[in-house]
C-alpha cells in the first residue's frame, strides 16, 4: 500500500481470515452479515441458519433470495 506521502506498507498474509486454515467464527459471520445486509436482513438470515436443522432448504433459499439487490 502506498500512503499519500509516498511511503509504502506491505505485509504478507499466508492465510487470510476466511481461509480454511483460518476460518471465520460464528461471530465473524454475524458481524459481516450485519455489515453487508443491514441489521434486519441479517437477523432474518442468521435466524434461519442458526435453526437450519429444523428448517427446510426452501426456507433458507427464500430468505437468501430476499437479500439480493
Amino acid at each position: 500500500m502506498r500512503t499519500d506521502r509516498g511511503g509504502t506498507w506491505s505485509k504478507e498474509v499466508d492465510a487470510p481470515k476466511g481461509h480454511f486454515r483460518r476460518p471465520y467464527t460464528w461471530d465473524d459471520l454475524q458481524e459481516k452479515g450485519r455489515r453487508v445486509m443491514g441489521e434486519d436482513r441479517a437477523r432474518e438470515v442468521i435466524g434461519v441458519c442458526r435453526d437450519l436443522e429444523r428448517r427446510s432448504i426452501r426456507e433458507l433459499m427464500e430468505v437468501v433470495k430476499s437479500v439480493g439487490p
